[in-house]
């Protein structure tokens, strides 16, 4: 038995060694496809009139496509240290499957059970969506990590991560009491020097008042998530914001949409405003013809009222 299994795998190597062989020998002819490099959105040509671009002061301009994502890194210091909880951001990951992870080292020398959570997270001033939730035992220490998700930074255009901001909240894992909750801070990677920031402001302009400007940027197909409203929204004020739909309708019938998007102080966000699949069956609705949308803007932490946009129709092109 020992004799017939040797044989048989020197009989599947040498059937290995001679296909590989066949392999490398072929000639490189005209079928042999030429490597040609993918062009990012970064690379492309910006829009003349609604590309809005902000840059720091006094720091000599760099295009966005200078350094690649692979690139940016983010050198290991502390960024929170309150009440016996101290943060430190050990890394960047750009290898990550699901896209960037920022990773942390969380020490909570109080004699409480501590849970860490993001409030907001944003990129390059782009809001968006990541979770933290860490339970730290007393005395303890704790890696964690936020993802960025790949799909998220690709629909913002951001090929090149050029900082990272956050906000942390400490609570007490049993009673959930607040212990400290950190100011807005701001990680800048190896890729921060020069960067110039661009945000793409094309559209319908559905509200611009009041600090807030939302733009809606058509219809969008997605093979899983099926049709969404696109929607851009630059918050100019000095505190978050929440941007909800009201009174919407697609192609005349009404429904309750999925969406709601908090916007921190002086950032941006591309929201989808999505419809259950079944309240679209049950009006025989195939596709996203016409929606109507009213938009309700107010202040996150206070929830007084801000404004109510003018009604707004998104017709598929």
């Amino acid at each position: 038995m020992k004799f017939t299994k040797l044989f048989i795998l020197i009989l599947v190597l040498a059937m290995a060694i001679s296909f590989v062989t066949s392999c490398t020998d072929a000639p490189s002819g005209g079928n042999e496809p030429e490597d040609k490099p993918e062009t990012s959105q970064s690379q492309q040509e910006p829009s003349e009139n609604n590309t809005e671009e902000t840059e720091k002061p006094d720091e000599t301009e760099t295009p966005e496509t200078s350094s690649p994502s692979g690139a940016a890194t983010v050198e290991s210091h502390v960024i929170f240290e309150d009440s016996g909880i101290k943060i430190t951001v050990k890394e960047l990951d750009m290898d990550a499957f699901f896209g960037p992870e920022l990773k942390f080292l969380i020490e909570n020398d109080t004699e409480e059970d501590v849970e860490v959570t993001v409030n907001s997270v944003s990129v390059n001033g782009y809001a968006i969506s990541s979770y933290l939730f860490t339970d730290v035992s007393a005395g303890k220490k704790a890696n964690d990590y936020i993802s960025l998700s790949e799909s998220d930074l690709e629909e913002r255009g951001i090929s090149v991560i050029a900082d990272i901001e956050l906000d942390f909240i400490v609570y007490k894992n049993d009673s959930w009491d607040l212990i400290c909750q950190s100011d807005m801070i701001r990680i800048e990677t190896s890729a921060a020097d020069g960067f110039v920031y661009t945000y793409d402001e094309s559209g319908v302009e559905a509200y611009n008042d009041n600090g807030v400007l939302i733009v809606t940027k058509g219809i969008d197909e997605d093979e899983f998530l099926g049709e969404s409203v696109v929607v851009y929204i630059y918050n100019k004020n000095d505190a978050a914001v929440t941007v909800s739909a009201r009174n919407v309708s697609v192609n005349g019938f009404m429904l309750d949409p999925i969406f709601s998007v908090s916007v921190p102080a002086g950032k941006h966000a591309l929201q989808k405003l999505y419809f259950f699949d079944s309240d679209l069956e049950e009006n025989e609705i195939e596709h996203l013809d016409d929606v109507e949308i009213t938009f309700y803007i107010y202040y996150t932490d206070t929830w007084d009222d801000i404004a109510y946009s003018d009604p707004v129709h998104v017709t598929r092109n």
